[in-house]
Protein backbone atom coordinates (compact mmCIF):
# COMPACT_ATOMS: atom_id res chain seq x y z
CA UNK A 1 0.00 0.00 0.00
CA UNK A 2 1.44 2.92 -1.34
CA UNK A 3 2.04 6.45 0.99
CA UNK A 4 -0.98 8.27 -0.29
CA UNK A 5 -3.50 5.34 -0.26
CA UNK A 6 -2.24 4.84 3.88
CA UNK A 7 -2.57 8.42 4.45
CA UNK A 8 -6.37 8.22 3.02
CA UNK A 9 -7.43 5.30 4.59
CA UNK A 10 -6.28 7.14 8.08
CA UNK A 11 -8.10 10.39 7.47
CA UNK A 12 -11.61 7.64 7.12
CA UNK A 13 -10.98 5.86 10.54
CA UNK A 14 -9.91 9.75 12.06
CA UNK A 15 -13.68 10.53 10.40
CA UNK A 16 -15.35 7.59 12.32
CA UNK A 17 -13.94 8.11 15.64
CA UNK A 18 -15.23 12.00 15.61
CA UNK A 19 -18.80 11.00 14.07
CA UNK A 20 -19.45 8.37 16.80
CA UNK A 21 -16.84 9.42 19.92
CA UNK A 22 -19.12 9.51 23.17
CA UNK A 23 -18.76 13.25 22.71
CA UNK A 24 -21.40 15.65 21.73
CA UNK A 25 -22.12 14.85 17.82
CA UNK A 26 -20.16 17.55 15.85
CA UNK A 27 -22.56 19.12 13.14
CA UNK A 28 -21.57 17.52 9.46
CA UNK A 29 -23.70 19.98 7.37
CA UNK A 30 -21.79 23.07 7.72
CA UNK A 31 -17.85 22.76 6.35
CA UNK A 32 -17.55 26.68 7.60
CA UNK A 33 -17.89 25.80 11.28
CA UNK A 34 -14.41 24.74 12.50
CA UNK A 35 -16.18 22.43 14.94
CA UNK A 36 -17.65 20.57 12.30
CA UNK A 37 -16.57 17.25 11.50
CA UNK A 38 -16.86 18.03 7.74
CA UNK A 39 -14.57 21.09 8.24
CA UNK A 40 -11.80 19.12 9.66
CA UNK A 41 -11.80 16.35 7.57
CA UNK A 42 -11.23 18.65 4.69
CA UNK A 43 -8.73 20.73 5.98
CA UNK A 44 -6.85 17.46 6.34
CA UNK A 45 -7.64 16.08 3.54
CA UNK A 46 -6.41 19.18 1.83
CA UNK A 47 -2.61 18.97 3.76
CA UNK A 48 -2.70 16.00 2.98
CA UNK A 49 -2.86 16.50 -0.86
CA UNK A 50 -0.66 19.83 -0.57
CA UNK A 51 2.18 17.86 1.18
CA UNK A 52 1.67 15.02 -1.30
CA UNK A 53 2.19 17.15 -4.48
CA UNK A 54 4.91 18.96 -3.19
CA UNK A 55 6.84 15.65 -1.99
CA UNK A 56 6.45 14.88 -5.87
CA UNK A 57 7.86 17.31 -6.95
CA UNK A 58 5.14 17.72 -9.71
CA UNK A 59 2.78 20.29 -10.81
CA UNK A 60 -0.33 19.49 -12.80
CA UNK A 61 -2.26 22.20 -14.30
CA UNK A 62 -4.65 21.31 -11.44
CA UNK A 63 -2.47 21.63 -9.24
CA UNK A 64 -1.46 25.10 -10.92
CA UNK A 65 -4.58 26.80 -10.35
CA UNK A 66 -4.56 25.45 -6.48
CA UNK A 67 -0.90 27.23 -6.22
CA UNK A 68 -1.73 30.47 -7.68
CA UNK A 69 -4.85 30.79 -5.88
CA UNK A 70 -2.70 30.41 -2.42
CA UNK A 71 0.65 32.04 -4.10
CA UNK A 72 1.77 35.06 -1.84
CA UNK A 73 1.37 38.37 -3.53
CA UNK A 74 5.41 38.32 -3.45
CA UNK A 75 5.73 36.20 -6.27
CA UNK A 76 5.45 38.60 -8.65
CA UNK A 77 7.24 39.70 -12.09
CA UNK A 78 7.94 43.10 -13.19
CA UNK A 79 9.23 44.39 -16.24
CA UNK A 80 11.93 47.20 -16.64
CA UNK A 81 9.65 48.88 -19.46
CA UNK A 82 6.05 49.71 -18.80
CA UNK A 83 3.37 47.78 -20.61
CA UNK A 84 2.80 49.59 -23.93
CA UNK A 85 5.27 51.06 -24.20
CA UNK A 86 7.10 52.24 -27.78
CA UNK A 87 10.27 50.33 -28.23
CA UNK A 88 12.40 50.83 -30.86
CA UNK A 89 14.88 47.40 -32.43
CA UNK A 90 17.85 47.99 -30.16
CA UNK A 91 15.78 48.61 -26.64
CA UNK A 92 15.33 45.60 -23.99
CA UNK A 93 12.87 44.42 -21.38
CA UNK A 94 14.27 42.74 -18.37
CA UNK A 95 11.89 40.70 -16.27
CA UNK A 96 12.54 40.32 -12.36
CA UNK A 97 11.19 37.92 -9.96
CA UNK A 98 10.24 38.96 -6.58
CA UNK A 99 11.60 36.05 -4.90
CA UNK A 100 15.34 35.92 -6.02
CA UNK A 101 15.19 32.13 -6.39
CA UNK A 102 12.67 31.90 -8.54
CA UNK A 103 12.53 31.27 -12.20
CA UNK A 104 10.72 33.18 -14.65
CA UNK A 105 8.52 31.26 -17.79
CA UNK A 106 7.53 33.05 -20.40
CA UNK A 107 5.43 32.47 -24.11
CA UNK A 108 4.16 34.90 -26.94
CA UNK A 109 1.69 32.62 -28.52
CA UNK A 110 -1.25 33.38 -26.51
CA UNK A 111 -0.98 30.33 -24.28
CA UNK A 112 -0.29 30.45 -20.24
CA UNK A 113 3.28 30.41 -18.89
CA UNK A 114 4.25 27.18 -16.97
CA UNK A 115 7.67 25.19 -16.15
CA UNK A 116 7.22 23.92 -19.53
CA UNK A 117 7.48 27.31 -21.22
CA UNK A 118 10.45 28.85 -22.22
CA UNK A 119 13.10 29.91 -19.65
CA UNK A 120 13.73 33.89 -19.02
CA UNK A 121 18.05 33.92 -19.08
CA UNK A 122 18.30 37.33 -20.80
CA UNK A 123 16.83 40.91 -21.43
CA UNK A 124 14.32 40.72 -24.14
CA UNK A 125 14.02 43.02 -27.58
CA UNK A 126 10.22 43.19 -28.24
CA UNK A 127 10.64 45.04 -31.48
CA UNK A 128 13.21 42.41 -32.66
CA UNK A 129 11.02 39.35 -31.58
CA UNK A 130 7.81 39.97 -30.73
CA UNK A 131 6.42 41.89 -32.76
CA UNK A 132 2.25 42.29 -32.55
CA UNK A 133 2.55 39.81 -30.07
CA UNK A 134 1.56 39.56 -26.00
CA UNK A 135 4.17 38.39 -23.73
CA UNK A 136 2.81 36.67 -20.66
CA UNK A 137 5.44 35.89 -17.87
CA UNK A 138 5.23 33.91 -14.63
CA UNK A 139 7.08 33.14 -11.88
CA UNK A 140 7.83 29.84 -10.33
CA UNK A 141 9.54 29.07 -6.86
CA UNK A 142 12.23 26.75 -6.30
CA UNK A 143 8.90 24.53 -4.36
CA UNK A 144 7.17 24.55 -7.52
CA UNK A 145 4.58 27.25 -6.66
CA UNK A 146 3.39 29.13 -9.73
CA UNK A 147 3.12 33.11 -8.91
CA UNK A 148 0.45 35.32 -10.87
CA UNK A 149 0.52 35.63 -14.75
CA UNK A 150 1.28 39.09 -15.86
CA UNK A 151 0.58 40.10 -19.42
CA UNK A 152 3.04 43.17 -21.46
CA UNK A 153 2.37 44.52 -25.09
CA UNK A 154 4.60 46.55 -26.78
CA UNK A 155 4.32 48.04 -29.65
CA UNK A 156 6.95 49.23 -32.98
CA UNK A 157 8.27 52.30 -33.11
CA UNK A 158 5.91 54.72 -35.19
CA UNK A 159 8.47 57.57 -36.22
CA UNK A 160 7.86 61.30 -35.57
CA UNK A 161 7.85 63.31 -38.34
CA UNK A 162 10.34 66.06 -36.53
CA UNK A 163 7.70 68.79 -37.23
CA UNK A 164 8.46 70.71 -34.26
CA UNK A 165 6.66 74.16 -35.33
CA UNK A 166 3.36 75.13 -35.82
CA UNK A 167 1.83 77.04 -38.74
CA UNK A 168 -0.79 78.87 -40.13
CA UNK A 169 -3.28 78.80 -43.13
CA UNK A 170 -0.33 80.57 -45.12
CA UNK A 171 2.51 78.11 -43.67
CA UNK A 172 3.92 80.98 -42.15
CA UNK A 173 5.61 79.86 -38.82
CA UNK A 174 4.10 80.40 -35.75
CA UNK A 175 4.72 79.81 -32.12
CA UNK A 176 2.64 77.02 -31.20
CA UNK A 177 -0.47 77.50 -28.95
CA UNK A 178 -2.33 74.95 -27.12
CA UNK A 179 -5.57 76.15 -27.99
CA UNK A 180 -5.27 77.84 -31.39
CA UNK A 181 -2.86 75.33 -33.14
CA UNK A 182 -4.58 71.77 -30.71
CA UNK A 183 -3.84 69.02 -32.91
CA UNK A 184 -1.21 69.95 -35.20
CA UNK A 185 1.55 67.74 -35.80
CA UNK A 186 4.42 70.36 -35.08
CA UNK A 187 2.53 70.64 -31.40
CA UNK A 188 1.55 67.33 -30.90
CA UNK A 189 4.66 65.36 -32.01
CA UNK A 190 3.44 62.25 -31.84
CA UNK A 191 5.73 59.15 -32.19
CA UNK A 192 9.57 58.18 -31.01
CA UNK A 193 12.20 60.35 -32.49
CA UNK A 194 14.54 59.69 -34.62
CA UNK A 195 17.35 57.80 -33.76
CA UNK A 196 20.51 56.95 -35.41
CA UNK A 197 24.48 55.93 -34.88
CA UNK A 198 26.80 57.54 -38.33
CA UNK A 199 28.11 58.32 -40.29
CA UNK A 200 30.25 55.24 -39.08
CA UNK A 201 33.48 54.26 -40.76
CA UNK A 202 33.92 50.18 -40.70
CA UNK A 203 37.10 49.65 -38.53
CA UNK A 204 38.12 46.98 -41.17
CA UNK A 205 36.70 48.05 -44.26
CA UNK A 206 37.09 51.78 -43.38
CA UNK A 207 36.29 53.13 -46.84
CA UNK A 208 32.79 51.64 -46.01
CA UNK A 209 30.53 54.48 -44.24
CA UNK A 210 27.20 53.44 -43.04
CA UNK A 211 24.21 54.32 -40.51
CA UNK A 212 22.53 52.93 -38.39
CA UNK A 213 18.83 53.36 -37.38
CA UNK A 214 18.78 52.30 -33.81
CA UNK A 215 14.46 52.33 -34.15
CA UNK A 216 14.26 50.18 -36.93
CA UNK A 217 17.56 47.95 -36.98
CA UNK A 218 18.26 48.84 -40.56
CA UNK A 219 21.83 49.39 -41.50
CA UNK A 220 21.89 51.97 -44.42
CA UNK A 221 24.55 52.98 -47.11
CA UNK A 222 25.35 57.09 -45.39
CA UNK A 223 25.87 58.47 -49.04
CA UNK A 224 23.40 58.12 -51.77
CA UNK A 225 25.66 56.01 -54.64
CA UNK A 226 28.28 57.74 -56.24
CA UNK A 227 29.19 59.15 -53.11
CA UNK A 228 32.14 58.29 -50.67
CA UNK A 229 33.77 59.14 -47.33
CA UNK A 230 32.22 60.51 -44.08
CA UNK A 231 31.29 63.55 -45.40
CA UNK A 232 29.48 61.88 -48.73
CA UNK A 233 31.90 64.02 -51.23
CA UNK A 234 30.97 63.38 -55.00
CA UNK A 235 27.89 63.47 -56.92
CA UNK A 236 25.34 61.46 -57.41
CA UNK A 237 25.45 57.93 -59.85
CA UNK A 238 21.52 57.16 -61.12
CA UNK A 239 20.33 53.91 -62.21
CA UNK A 240 17.47 52.35 -63.25
CA UNK A 241 14.70 50.07 -60.79
CA UNK A 242 16.34 46.86 -62.13
CA UNK A 243 20.34 47.99 -62.19
CA UNK A 244 20.16 49.58 -58.95
CA UNK A 245 18.80 46.24 -57.31
CA UNK A 246 21.63 44.74 -58.91
CA UNK A 247 23.74 46.85 -57.53
CA UNK A 248 22.68 46.84 -54.09
CA UNK A 249 22.60 42.66 -54.02
CA UNK A 250 26.01 42.71 -55.47
CA UNK A 251 26.93 44.59 -52.04
CA UNK A 252 27.57 41.07 -50.59
CA UNK A 253 30.24 40.16 -52.35
CA UNK A 254 32.26 43.24 -51.47
CA UNK A 255 35.31 42.24 -49.13
CA UNK A 256 35.77 39.02 -50.28
CA UNK A 257 32.23 38.08 -49.33
CA UNK A 258 32.40 39.56 -46.09
CA UNK A 259 29.77 42.30 -47.14
CA UNK A 260 29.84 46.15 -47.50
CA UNK A 261 31.14 47.42 -44.01
CA UNK A 262 31.23 43.64 -43.03
CA UNK A 263 27.58 43.36 -43.78
CA UNK A 264 25.03 40.91 -46.09
CA UNK A 265 21.88 41.38 -47.03
CA UNK A 266 21.58 44.47 -48.80
CA UNK A 267 18.94 45.63 -51.10
CA UNK A 268 17.25 48.66 -52.53
CA UNK A 269 14.89 49.68 -49.47
CA UNK A 270 11.11 49.37 -49.21
CA UNK A 271 9.01 52.73 -49.90
CA UNK A 272 8.02 52.41 -46.10
CA UNK A 273 11.71 52.13 -45.23
CA UNK A 274 12.71 54.68 -47.12
CA UNK A 275 10.27 56.91 -45.59
CA UNK A 276 11.53 56.76 -42.58
CA UNK A 277 14.30 58.71 -43.11
CA UNK A 278 12.21 62.02 -44.03
CA UNK A 279 11.71 64.78 -41.74
CA UNK A 280 8.75 67.26 -42.54
CA UNK A 281 10.73 69.97 -41.02
CA UNK A 282 11.70 72.01 -44.03
CA UNK A 283 12.31 71.98 -47.19
CA UNK A 284 16.33 72.18 -46.27
CA UNK A 285 16.31 69.59 -43.98
CA UNK A 286 14.65 66.60 -45.55
CA UNK A 287 16.76 64.42 -44.10
CA UNK A 288 18.83 64.37 -40.54
CA UNK A 289 22.22 66.29 -42.26
CA UNK A 290 24.22 64.81 -39.22
CA UNK A 291 23.74 61.26 -40.08
CA UNK A 292 23.17 61.61 -43.90
CA UNK A 293 25.31 64.38 -44.58
CA UNK A 294 25.79 66.01 -48.03
CA UNK A 295 22.47 67.14 -50.41
CA UNK A 296 19.92 64.55 -50.44
CA UNK A 297 18.51 63.77 -54.22
CA UNK A 298 15.56 65.28 -55.01
CA UNK A 299 14.15 61.81 -55.72
CA UNK A 300 14.81 58.18 -54.42
CA UNK A 301 14.59 54.84 -55.91
CA UNK A 302 12.67 52.10 -53.73
CA UNK A 303 11.85 48.58 -54.50
CA UNK A 304 8.10 48.72 -53.63
CA UNK A 305 6.05 48.06 -57.16
CA UNK A 306 3.61 50.97 -57.56
CA UNK A 307 -0.10 49.44 -57.24
CA UNK A 308 -1.89 50.51 -60.03
CA UNK A 309 0.52 50.09 -62.54
CA UNK A 310 2.86 47.29 -60.97
CA UNK A 311 4.38 46.28 -64.50
CA UNK A 312 5.96 49.30 -65.52
CA UNK A 313 5.97 52.11 -62.36
CA UNK A 314 7.89 51.84 -58.69
CA UNK A 315 7.43 54.06 -56.04
CA UNK A 316 10.20 57.05 -54.93
CA UNK A 317 10.69 59.17 -52.17
CA UNK A 318 11.18 62.51 -52.80
CA UNK A 319 13.58 64.56 -50.21
CA UNK A 320 12.26 67.78 -52.16
CA UNK A 321 9.08 67.29 -50.80
CA UNK A 322 8.84 65.00 -48.46
CA UNK A 323 6.27 62.65 -50.17
CA UNK A 324 5.82 59.10 -51.63
CA UNK A 325 5.36 59.23 -55.63
CA UNK A 326 5.70 57.12 -58.12
CA UNK A 327 7.82 56.79 -61.58
CA UNK A 328 8.55 54.20 -64.42
CA UNK A 329 10.84 51.34 -64.12
CA UNK A 330 12.87 52.68 -66.59
CA UNK A 331 13.69 55.96 -65.59
CA UNK A 332 17.34 56.39 -63.83
CA UNK A 333 17.02 57.77 -60.27
CA UNK A 334 19.73 58.01 -57.81
CA UNK A 335 18.99 55.23 -54.44
CA UNK A 336 21.17 53.98 -51.60
CA UNK A 337 21.03 50.62 -50.21
CA UNK A 338 20.28 49.15 -46.93
CA UNK A 339 20.50 45.68 -45.12
CA UNK A 340 18.40 44.84 -42.05
CA UNK A 341 15.25 43.14 -40.82
CA UNK A 342 11.78 44.06 -42.97
CA UNK A 343 9.70 46.56 -41.10
CA UNK A 344 6.72 44.61 -39.75
CA UNK A 345 3.32 45.14 -41.18
CA UNK A 346 -0.08 47.12 -39.38
CA UNK A 347 -2.51 44.83 -38.76
CA UNK A 348 -5.98 45.82 -37.96
CA UNK A 349 -8.32 44.59 -35.89
CA UNK A 350 -12.06 45.49 -35.66
CA UNK A 351 -12.86 46.16 -31.87
CA UNK A 352 -16.96 46.41 -32.48
CA UNK A 353 -16.58 49.80 -31.14
CA UNK A 354 -16.28 52.03 -33.92
CA UNK A 355 -12.87 51.86 -34.37
CA UNK A 356 -9.68 49.60 -35.14
CA UNK A 357 -6.95 48.85 -33.04
CA UNK A 358 -3.34 48.01 -34.74
CA UNK A 359 -1.75 45.34 -32.64
CA UNK A 360 2.14 46.18 -34.20
CA UNK A 361 2.20 50.25 -33.75
CA UNK A 362 -0.38 50.17 -30.94
CA UNK A 363 -2.53 52.65 -32.69
CA UNK A 364 -6.25 52.94 -32.97
CA UNK A 365 -8.00 54.56 -36.01
CA UNK A 366 -11.92 55.27 -36.67
CA UNK A 367 -13.16 53.34 -39.24
CA UNK A 368 -16.15 55.63 -40.75
CA UNK A 369 -15.51 58.73 -42.10
CA UNK A 370 -17.44 61.68 -40.19
CA UNK A 371 -21.04 61.81 -41.91
CA UNK A 372 -21.36 57.93 -41.45
CA UNK A 373 -23.05 55.82 -38.89
CA UNK A 374 -21.74 52.90 -36.83
CA UNK A 375 -21.70 50.36 -37.10
CA UNK A 376 -21.03 49.79 -40.87
CA UNK A 377 -20.78 53.15 -41.62
CA UNK A 378 -23.68 53.63 -43.79
CA UNK A 379 -24.52 56.77 -45.42
CA UNK A 380 -22.60 59.55 -46.90
CA UNK A 381 -18.89 60.52 -45.64
CA UNK A 382 -18.78 64.33 -45.63
CA UNK A 383 -15.59 66.26 -46.13
CA UNK A 384 -14.71 69.37 -44.73
CA UNK A 385 -11.42 71.91 -44.60
CA UNK A 386 -8.33 71.11 -42.33
CA UNK A 387 -9.19 73.34 -39.69
CA UNK A 388 -12.33 71.22 -39.20
CA UNK A 389 -10.73 67.76 -39.44
CA UNK A 390 -8.62 68.93 -36.63
CA UNK A 391 -11.31 70.23 -34.11
CA UNK A 392 -13.40 67.03 -35.24
CA UNK A 393 -10.49 64.62 -34.42
CA UNK A 394 -9.60 66.59 -31.01
CA UNK A 395 -13.39 67.16 -29.86
CA UNK A 396 -14.02 63.11 -31.08
CA UNK A 397 -15.40 60.96 -28.14
CA UNK A 398 -15.77 57.16 -28.63
CA UNK A 399 -14.21 54.48 -26.78
CA UNK A 400 -12.44 56.71 -24.15
CA UNK A 401 -9.79 57.77 -25.88
CA UNK A 402 -8.54 61.05 -27.00
CA UNK A 403 -8.28 61.51 -30.73
CA UNK A 404 -6.22 63.57 -33.18
CA UNK A 405 -5.74 63.86 -36.75
CA UNK A 406 -2.89 61.61 -37.76
CA UNK A 407 0.61 62.71 -39.19
CA UNK A 408 1.91 62.37 -41.97
CA UNK A 409 3.63 58.66 -40.94
CA UNK A 410 0.94 57.47 -39.41
CA UNK A 411 -0.81 57.59 -42.54
CA UNK A 412 2.08 55.98 -44.39
CA UNK A 413 1.52 52.87 -42.24
CA UNK A 414 -2.29 52.59 -43.58
CA UNK A 415 -1.18 51.87 -47.16
CA UNK A 416 -1.01 48.60 -48.28
CA UNK A 417 1.09 48.49 -51.16
CA UNK A 418 0.28 44.75 -52.46
CA UNK A 419 -3.20 44.77 -52.35
CA UNK A 420 -5.18 43.67 -55.59
CA UNK A 421 -7.19 46.58 -56.40
CA UNK A 422 -8.13 50.00 -54.78
CA UNK A 423 -7.93 51.48 -52.23
CA UNK A 424 -4.96 50.06 -51.20
CA UNK A 425 -4.81 50.33 -48.02
CA UNK A 426 -4.43 47.69 -45.31
CA UNK A 427 -7.34 45.72 -44.09
CA UNK A 428 -9.06 48.16 -46.51
CA UNK A 429 -12.54 45.97 -45.58
CA UNK A 430 -12.46 46.88 -42.07
CA UNK A 431 -12.75 50.48 -43.02
CA UNK A 432 -15.79 52.55 -44.16
CA UNK A 433 -16.68 50.75 -47.57
CA UNK A 434 -16.64 54.05 -49.22
CA UNK A 435 -12.46 54.85 -48.77
CA UNK A 436 -12.01 54.19 -52.28
CA UNK A 437 -11.47 57.51 -53.97
CA UNK A 438 -10.85 59.48 -51.08
CA UNK A 439 -7.98 61.64 -50.30
CA UNK A 440 -7.18 61.87 -46.29
CA UNK A 441 -5.61 64.27 -44.52
CA UNK A 442 -2.38 64.64 -41.64
CA UNK A 443 -1.87 66.83 -39.55
CA UNK A 444 1.42 67.62 -40.83
CA UNK A 445 2.12 70.82 -42.71
CA UNK A 446 3.56 70.67 -46.14
CA UNK A 447 6.92 72.94 -45.44
CA UNK A 448 8.01 73.23 -49.05
CA UNK A 449 8.13 77.17 -49.78
CA UNK A 450 6.76 76.33 -53.18
CA UNK A 451 2.88 75.49 -51.98
CA UNK A 452 1.70 77.65 -49.06
CA UNK A 453 -1.57 76.58 -47.14
CA UNK A 454 -0.53 73.15 -48.17
CA UNK A 455 -0.27 69.53 -45.66
CA UNK A 456 0.43 66.14 -46.51
CA UNK A 457 -2.34 63.84 -47.64
CA UNK A 458 -3.21 60.17 -48.44
CA UNK A 459 -4.71 59.96 -51.76
CA UNK A 460 -6.43 56.16 -51.09
CA UNK A 461 -6.95 55.49 -54.89
CA UNK A 462 -3.11 55.39 -55.44
CA UNK A 463 -1.43 54.69 -52.13
CA UNK A 464 0.79 57.70 -52.34
CA UNK A 465 1.41 60.55 -49.94
CA UNK A 466 1.03 63.80 -51.62
CA UNK A 467 1.67 67.27 -50.50
CA UNK A 468 -0.30 69.31 -52.72
CA UNK A 469 -3.64 69.10 -49.95
CA UNK A 470 -4.95 72.45 -50.15
CA UNK A 471 -5.88 73.71 -46.07
CA UNK A 472 -8.94 75.59 -47.14
CA UNK A 473 -10.47 72.48 -49.44
CA UNK A 474 -12.53 69.76 -48.08
CA UNK A 475 -11.26 66.25 -47.94
CA UNK A 476 -11.76 63.39 -45.89
CA UNK A 477 -10.94 62.69 -41.97
CA UNK A 478 -9.71 59.36 -40.43
CA UNK A 479 -8.41 59.50 -36.76
CA UNK A 480 -6.10 58.16 -34.52
CA UNK A 481 -5.35 57.61 -30.67
CA UNK A 482 -2.42 56.12 -28.80
CA UNK A 483 -0.18 54.31 -28.53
Amino acid sequence: MNSTRRKILFLVCMYQCIYFSNCQRLQLNNPKDPKSASYLLQQSFDRLMTNNRASSGVVTATNEATASENVPSSLTVTASRTSRSVLGYTESVSLTASESSATIYYTSDGSSPSSNSTKYTQPLFPSKDFVGKTLKVVAVSASGVVGTITELNYFYPVLRTEQNVCYDNATNVVTCNSVTHAGQDGLVQAGKSQSYNGPISHTTYPSDIYTFDNNTGLTWQTCINGRSGLSCTGSDASATWASAQTNCSALDTNNAGAGYAGVTGWRLPTMKELFTLLRQESSANSISTANFPAPQPSYALTSTLYPPDTANSIYMIGFINQVATNNTKGTAQAYRCVSGPSLPASSFTDTGSGYLTDSTSGLSWTKCFPGETLPNCSGAATSQVWSTAISYCSNLSLGGKTWRLPNANELVGLIDPSAASAPYIKNASLFSPNLNGKTIYSSSTFVNGCCVNSVVGLTTTTGTIDNSISKVTSYYTLCVSGP
